[in-house]
């Protein structure tokens, strides 16, 4: 204990004095304030020693005390828990009461309400939304890039500058442009109001002063003597002509000039969107803009040379997004879509999506009878199961199926991709000894290039190209082993020729369309007959042809079997590459009719002998000098006769 508690308890710091008597002596603290106050209490109690025993008792007291207080605390908290919660069961039980009597007097004015409807039950989507359903994200290729590459730095920076690019379109495609559009020239109106099958029908408009200079410009066509008429690229895009421009980016592509035709084509596809009515909406499956009318082909054609460009570019997601709009907006696929759209699918790496598409075209389209289908779908499915780590006993059927029936494209697809065996060469059944006609063979190796030039990479990857040399090399041993796969082989061979003896119209026309981007796609020449007509509006033109604005054209005389029998395979024999050229006569402005019958005067039906020499002078036309034969319609029939010249 400190001095300064002595003193307290003591009562101060005087000592006694050394002379008195100790007897009488009396201690101060016994004298002291708090000493008086409690005499039986000893202040200096606790610094005496205590004994363990008290030691442990006073612990315990201590800890029994400690228990005390903190039970007295759990129960004052529990205490006040309780109190809270009941106070606010009070005030909801209250709110509730209020909210209930309000409604209740509600529906004593105004009555019961009905009982709530039950949940609609979304209905399950058709195969056809799941396969042809269009993902508005996939439509912009910009996105696409944006996956592959990574955000380009330098172009966000210009962005935030210049803030928002132009917006072309929200309803579809995205093409940024640097300017804005006037809408002059074309429209795009809703042909009825009411929906015909579910589906609203749309078509392309010219307004009078388009329709002059479209005019015009097909005077400059159907006169020119090749393929590379002399227009005005300033002019047509001043004007947006489209079926200008796109006749020049065919130019453009045949002097190897790409960037200013993807340039123009991308142009060209924003114009023809801009245009587009605010129903007309590119995602939407009931929308339709058919190909049989006239002005609506330009579309179509627009749009089949941008999926080329996209794909070229490494957009092939948005590529096979745009086939499926083609493929909706017009289900009779005028421009054979079936032929081009399992390449993309192989591009994008869309294989479960091809497979399903295949399967369900087996019923619908005879995709058994399509060599390009049966191939990709045998690949697709190689894919689909080698990432589910499933057995390959399935893709290995499917790529037999396919090579069992159209065995051609096995030692075509061993040529692509720089690769030999022996064995393939040597095998019979590869070397499609068929008897053909030389046209039709050309035909069918333009088809066969065609398919395996634009899937060449695919096939060429290592684990792909492993399985199929090995299955070739299979169905060499079960075709050699096999008396019943020998005689499948044969007879389909036959039917084989049957059904390639005359490529589809729509065939015909996408070749057409895409004849000049042959180096663009393929970096090669592939198509041995080049048809003399303008890619804008190809031919054969559908049998029904709606001609609104009675624009009048001459076809071009194609050379091929079909034509003029054995002679057409003499001459195709002769030239591939033959073309008649047409003379051609246009119409005037102010007559049609009086037009065509001043060309026409005294000019009649020939005889074979007539259409021998005809053919004759074409044919020394395209290997010798220029002799003018022309093309005039008959007002009697749909037939097209050649005209001699006069002298």
């Amino acid at each position: 204990m400190s001095t300064r508690n002595i003193r307290k308890f003591v009562g101060g710091n005087v000592l006694p004095p050394p002379d008195s008597d100790d007897s009488d002596y009396e201690p101060l603290y016994a004298t002291s304030k708090k000493v008086t106050k409690n005499p039986t209490v000893n202040p200096f109690e606790g610094l005496c020693p205590s004994s363990d025993s008290e030691q442990e008792k006073g612990r315990e007291d201590n800890e029994e005390s400690d228990e005390e207080i903190k039970l007295d605390k759990k129960t004052k908290r529990k205490n006040l828990k309780r109190k809270k919660q009941q106070k606010m069961r009070g005030s909801k039980v209250f709110e509730m009461d209020e909210i209930d009597q309000s409604v209740k007097e509600i529906n004593d004015l105004l009555g019961a309400p009905p009982p709530a409807p039950e949940p609609v039950v979304e209905e399950a989507k058709s195969i056809q939304d799941i396969l042809f359903g269009i993902n508005y994200k996939n439509l912009n290729p910009s996105y696409e890039l944006r996956r592959l590459l990574g955000p380009d730095l330098e172009e966000e920076a210009r962005n935030r500058k210049r803030g928002r690019h132009y917006s072309i379109n929200k309803r579809g495609l995205v093409i940024p442009v640097e300017e804005k559009f006037r809408r002059v020239g074309l429209t795009m109106s809703m042909l009825t109001a009411e929906k015909v099958d579910g589906c609203s029908f749309f078509s392309i408009d010219h307004d009078e002063t388009y329709r002059k200079h479209h005019k015009m410009f097909l005077s400059i066509i159907v006169t020119a003597r090749d393929d590379f008429p002399d227009l005005n690229v300033n002019e047509a895009v001043e004007f947006m002509h489209v079926e200008k421009i796109l006749q020049i980016t065919d130019i453009l592509f045949a002097m190897e000039e790409y960037d200013r035709a993807k340039k123009l084509i991308e142009k060209v596809v924003a114009y023809l969107l801009f245009i587009s009515h605010p129903l007309f909406r590119m995602c939407d499956r009931s929308v339709r803009l058919e190909y049989k009318i006239l002005e609506n082909r330009v579309y179509h054609v627009a749009m089949l040379k941008y999926i080329y460009v996209l794909t070229n570019s490494a957009c092939h997601r948005t590529a096979l997004e745009l086939s499926k709009v083609l493929l909706n907006i017009d289900p009779t696929d005028p421009l054979a879509m079936i032929m081009l759209v399992d390449m993309l699918a192989l591009r994008a790496r869309e294989h479960q999506w091809l497979v399903d598409l295949v399967e369900y075209w087996r019923n619908t389209r005879g995709a058994d009878y399509m060599f390009n289908l049966l191939y990709s779908y045998a690949l697709a499915k190689f894919h689909v199961i080698k990432k589910q780590k499933g057995d390959m006993a399935e893709a290995d059927a499917a790529l037999h199926f396919a090579m069992k029936r159209f065995p051609s494209v096995v030692p075509e697809l061993f040529k692509v991709t720089n690769n030999k065996n022996q064995q393939i060469d040597n095998c019979e059944m590869f070397q499609d000894k068929q008897n053909m006609s030389r046209s039709v063979k050309l035909l069918w190796n333009d088809l066969l290039k065609y398919y395996t030039l634009f899937t060449a990479s695919k096939w060429r990857e290592p684990e792909v190209w492993t399985w199929f040399s090995k299955n070739a090399v299979v169905m060499t041993q079960q075709y050699d082993n096999d008396e019943e796969i020998q005689k499948y082989v044969k007879t389909f061979a036959s039917q084989r020729a049957t059904f390639l003896r005359r490529l589809p119209q729509q065939v015909v026309r996408h070749f057409q369309v895409i004849k000049f981007m042959n180096n663009f796609v393929f970096d090669e020449v592939i198509f041995t007959m080049r048809p003399g007509v303008a890619s804008y509006n190809p031919e054969p033109w559908p049998t029904e042809d709606i001609n609104r604005y009675k624009y009048r054209f001459t076809p071009q005389l194609q050379m091929n079997q079909h034509t003029f029998g054995l002679f057409g395979d003499l001459v195709r024999s002769l030239a591939p590459e033959f073309v008649a050229v047409p003379q051609v006569i246009h119409e005037q402005q102010d007559e049609a009719a009086g037009g065509h019958e001043e060309n026409g005067e005294g000019e009649g039906e020939h005889t074979f002998g007539d259409l021998y020499n005809a053919i004759c002078q074409n044919l020394l036309q395209t290997v010798g000098p220029d002799v003018d034969v022309n093309l005039l319609p008959t007002e009697e029939d749909d037939r097209w006769d050649f005209v001699l010249p006069d002298n």
